[in-house]
């Protein structure tokens, strides 16, 4: 056997191997994110906060006084400014809702902003009363199916929407549906700013994939007592992941088949 097939067989042993090592990582993930999602389903008495109908009979009853969930911008300008020091940068707020939020990134000089919520009675109370932003949009989009193309933003803002997406009745598929497309649509050298009410180890799982390439960093955020969740979640702090696409080039799909039962 000559050096040349030797070498082509140790490295096909070699690829072969690490297939086998990844197909079994999965199986192990897979197993943990089933025993996860289990875990983290609400109780029957709580609404389902990952329907577009829940949000529009509350931001109906709310009228347009703005709700912030988790923090707001004074606690993150910081970590913010920080973060994003590309020219211009183009900034995604999934599940907007009716916060401030996005506004006072305006104000800070950070204006070119797409702000989407599955709920149309929300978007049309901020569409309305931030008109004078004239580089801010508003769209109707669920961020289990958003159509953006790839590569679209440098930073996408995420406070609790992931949280309600795993609330979901179907959080086996909307979960993926939803971390794929905020993957998707990040430009390389985007940063993902998710806060959340759960602890990492309950959402690493599901963004530790081997198909995503990215980086993730958690801070933890001082929270005061809140009404919603706190029987589910009982932790003192909320988390925020900043999570960095790390590579400049990727794949744009993965096969949701390791979330699904």
């Amino acid at each position: 056997m000559c050096i040349r097939d030797r070498y082509q067989r140790r490295v096909h042993g070699e690829k072969l191997q690490k297939m086998q090592r990844t197909k079994a990582n999965e199986r192990i993930i897979e197993e943990k994110m089933q025993s996860l999602l289990k875990e983290l389903k609400l109780p029957p008495e709580y609404p389902d906060y990952s329907t577009a109908e829940y949000w529009n009979r509350r931001y109906f009853d709310q009228s347009d006084a703005a709700y912030e969930w988790y923090v707001n911008y004074e606690e993150l300008r910081l970590i913010i400014r920080r973060t994003l020091t590309m020219e211009d940068p183009e900034i995604l707020n999934v599940g907007c809702g009716n916060s401030d939020f996005s506004a006072s990134l305006y104000a800070d000089g950070f204006v070119n902003i797409t702000n989407i919520d599955f709920s149309a009675k929300v978007i049309d109370l901020m569409s309305d009363k931030h008109k004078i932003r004239e580089e801010m949009d508003f769209a109707v989009m669920d961020v289990r199916a958003m159509e953006f193309p790839p590569d679209c933003f440098d930073a996408i803002i995420d406070k609790a929407t992931l949280d309600c997406v795993f609330a979901s009745r179907d959080a086996e598929t909307d979960v993926p549906r939803a971390i794929q497309g905020i993957y998707t649509c990040l430009k390389p050298g985007g940063v993902y700013f998710c806060v959340s009410n759960a602890a990492p180890d309950r959402r690493f799982p599901f963004l530790k994939l081997a198909s995503f390439h990215w980086t993730i960093d958690v801070l933890e955020l001082r929270k005061p007592k809140i009404d919603v969740l706190t029987e589910v979640e009982e932790n003192e702090v909320y988390f925020l992941s900043l999570i960095h696409i790390s590579e400049p080039t990727r794949l744009l799909s993965i096969s949701y088949a390791v979330f699904c039962l």
